[in-house]
């Protein structure tokens, strides 16, 4: 099992346009805040000492939950063109078992997701670090890469049961700009939550998206002398139906939520694949 997860591990990352497309919708995220969001949001927090680092975190957090959606569905996405060329038969005529191979590329994709995910964590930081001037603690360095390593096995999850319908690179290729497109609004980084309507908030909240950008922020953003309506409007804070959730609330959230879906779609996906002959 170790050689597919090196062998998929190899495809990914040598294939330049296979990472860049991975973190595209991270990158338009983060240029689209540097061109346009950043002054007119700044234009909002001018009564704030630190107002450019909070809205730099404010963007890093929401950034790095989409990248992990991405890349993980970008490292899902091999098994659907290993498929699609008959590899993964190649695979099963040399005796690798049905359940190693479908580990091997979980694994990868996991892999792929905290590697890429840090890698942006890093790369934006270091941004904001050189032009804003802002400061991170290691205990917080350590915390949000805790969180990019728990959140990462849930992406993986969902991208695993995305991808079972998907059976040609065309589909796949489409299924891939929904999902990059869609990302960035789940996750709420082109626009602060708060300024959306209420029934935006509760399309937003059916997902597990806000939830972890809300729990990367209150790692990263600084929260001393924000009111409770700068944290909602940031989202910082999610409150459902008059109830402010807790950090372990929406990880018990999260996790509940990509259970329920995980478990509801596999049921489905592996009379799927069974009755198709596949994996």
């Amino acid at each position: 099992m170790y050689s597919l997860i090196r062998r998929e591990l190899s495809l990914y990352f040598s294939s330049v346009s296979n990472v860049l497309m991975s973190i595209l919708g991270a990158l338009i995220s983060f240029i689209l805040y540097l061109i346009f969001l950043q002054h007119n949001l700044s234009q909002n927090f001018t009564y704030l000492k630190n107002g450019q680092e909070i809205l730099g975190f404010w963007l890093l957090s929401g950034t790095i939950a989409v990248a992990g959606i991405t890349t993980t569905f970008t490292g899902m996405s091999l098994l659907v063109r290993d498929i699609e060329s008959g590899t993964i038969a190649d695979f099963l005529v040399s005796g690798v078992s049905k359940m190693k191979i479908r580990l091997s590329y979980l694994i990868s994709a996991y892999v792929i997701g905290v590697l890429m995910q840090v890698s942006v964590f890093g790369v934006i930081f270091s941004y904001f670090a050189i032009f804003d001037r802002v400061t991170m603690s290691l205990v917080q360095v350590g915390q949000t890469v805790g969180l990019i390593l728990f959140t990462s096995v849930l992406w993986v999850l969902f991208n695993a049961v995305v991808t079972l319908p998907v059976h040609n690179s065309d589909n796949l290729g489409r299924f891939g700009t929904i999902i990059g497109t869609a990302a960035g609004f789940f996750a709420t980084v082109y626009i602060p939550v708060g300024t959306l309507s209420k029934t935006a908030q509760s399309i937003i909240g059916l997902t597990p998206a806000p939830y972890v950008s809300t729990l990367f922020r209150q790692i990263l953003m600084p929260q001393s002398g924000l009111t409770n309506e700068v944290k909602d409007l940031l989202g910082l804070t999610f409150t459902i139906k008059g109830v402010t959730l807790t950090s372990p609330d929406m990880l018990l959230m999260v996790t509940t939520i990509f259970l329920l879906f995980f478990g509801g779609l596999l049921a489905i996906g592996l009379f799927w694949r069974r009755e198709s002959n596949v994996i």
